[in-house]
């Protein structure tokens, strides 16, 4: 009945203003573009210009979501209610496995314990609703540890099991840049299972070649012939177009200190940590998926220490620190030289778990990034308002694929700049200084090159937020 209850809250809140909350963004709608793609006319790409749709392999995430999102559109059709929807499913599927894995590892209690706090997280629906990678990779490393759990002690199974768990490794790996850190960490997962007799090197030879499946998969899907493979490389090395590392890194380093979210992030994994170590001083077994998990979510914050700062980067280690940190905190809470019985001690560990719980309840109802959208419509006056405007009219989209998914035709021109650095569709870009398109959707300047656009031949007709609606003069 627990487990129906909090998965009750988190089916409400996935689809409570689920088209508002929150704001539609930048890469979600990049991502839902090449979905329809995929989904309308069969091509992994992006439209530049009217008939020209060209690939790009600079895009953050892989084929497990956006080759999902496009068969979720042909069966459901297209649509930023649809495709939310599937991410919301996407975070049943998540819930639903953490459960059954803590519960293989601490038992129903812990389980339930860790599922309620992360129902009542509110960062979990602000990118989980969002069509963006985050979700189905913890999805697809939570599968992995479950099913690497199983393969170790279900030896009918075994080959089975170690199969699947090297496929959703894989799958994990490619479905966003961030996961490529969970290469390093199944080294140190398999080095331990084979420290400690659990795996032998067939067992772990299997893993590697079903890993290796999925990644070449993506390698044919997201590289084609005559695309440079050291252009791409540089972006995969350093996404955030980074020109001074050293500063990037202190100035990202005094960052973890400065705010709530990176202190509560920090906090869950020093508890983590030290919850470890007192089960390893009691000789208590550490379960190796264990130590994978805390690899991967260490190797994470360290990355983040080389990119610009996004809140949204921090949200995996939260996520794994919310699963895991609960069992250490119990461990630690029990180790405490406190004149309590074991069963007043759980008592009040399981009361502190409640009032977390309220406390994050309240935040996801009221006082949170995703509660401050609950009464937005931009969703619905942007539909609304490019309902009025005909599918012949020729578009620019400057820097706002999150306008896209508004627009139902087809004649529309786009240029996307990630960083400084990674910039696509600029060839197009002087077709707007001619002033050659009805109208333009422009974001802020995000490069230098965006300064110099010239505006002369358009007025201002609406503006959402910080994106401005420009039409021709002459129209």
């Amino acid at each position: 009945m627990l487990v129906v209850l909090i998965l009750s809250v988190i089916i409400f809140f996935g689809l409570f203003h689920i088209t508002e909350s929150p704001p539609f963004g930048f890469d979600e709608g990049w991502a839902t573009h090449i979905a329809s793609n995929i989904s309308r006319v069969g091509i992994d790409g992006t439209q530049f210009s009217p008939g020209n749709i060209g690939h790009v392999p600079l895009i953050s995430v892989g084929y497990p979501l956006i080759y999902a999102l496009a068969f979720w559109f042909k069966i459901f059709g297209v649509g930023i209610l649809q495709a939310r929807i599937m991410m919301v499913v996407y975070m049943l599927g998540f819930a639903i496995i953490s459960f059954l894995f803590l519960r293989r590892l601490y038992g129903n209690n812990i389980a339930l314990a860790s599922l309620a706090i992360l129902s009542t997280f509110p960062p979990f629906y602000t990118f989980g609703k969002s069509v963006i990678g985050e979700v189905p990779v913890l999805f697809f490393l939570m599968l992995f540890l479950l099913s690497f759990n199983l393969a170790t002690n279900n030896p009918k199974r075994r080959k089975f099991w170690l199969i699947l768990s090297g496929v959703v490794a894989g799958l994990c790996i490619i479905t966003k840049t961030m996961a490529l850190v969970f290469i390093p960490a199944l080294f140190v997962g398999a080095f331990m299972a084979w420290k400690r007799k659990s795996v032998s090197w067939k067992d772990i030879y299997i893993v590697t070649i079903s890993t290796i499946i999925p990644i070449i998969v993506w390698i044919i899907t997201n590289f084609q012939p005559g695309e440079s493979l050291a252009y791409v490389a540089d972006y995969y090395s350093n996404p955030s177009a980074l020109t001074d590392k050293t500063a990037t890194f202190w100035l990202n380093f005094r960052m973890f200190w400065s705010g709530i979210g990176p202190l509560y992030m920090l906090s869950l994994i020093f508890v983590w940590i030290i919850g470890i170590i007192i089960r390893l001083k009691v000789r208590t077994r550490i379960f190796t998926e264990e130590f994978i998990a805390l690899t991967f979510s260490t190797l994470l914050i360290l990355s983040f220490l080389f990119r610009y700062w996004d809140a949204r980067y921090l949200f995996p280690v939260q996520v794994l620190g919310i699963l895991f940190a609960p069992y250490s905190l119990y461990s630690i809470w029990l180790a405490m030289p406190i004149k309590l019985d074991i069963i007043k001690k759980t008592r009040i560990f399981y009361f502190g778990v409640i009032i977390l719980c309220i406390l994050g309840l309240y935040q996801l109802s009221f006082h949170s990034y995703i509660a401050d959208s609950y009464k937005s419509t931009r969703t619905e006056d942007l539909s609304r308002y490019f309902s009025s405007i005909p599918d012949s009219t020729s578009i620019f989209f400057y820097n706002t694929p999150n306008m896209l998914p508004f627009f139902h035709g087809n004649n529309y021109y786009q240029r996307i700049a990630i960083f400084e650095k990674w910039v696509v569709g600029s060839e197009f870009a002087p077709i707007v200084n001619a002033g050659r398109v009805n109208m333009l959707v422009l974001n802020p300047p995000m490069t230098k090159a965006d300064e110099k656009l010239s505006l002369d031949n358009y007025v201002e007709v609406a503006k959402f937020g910080k994106t401005s609606i420009l039409k021709r003069k002459t129209e």
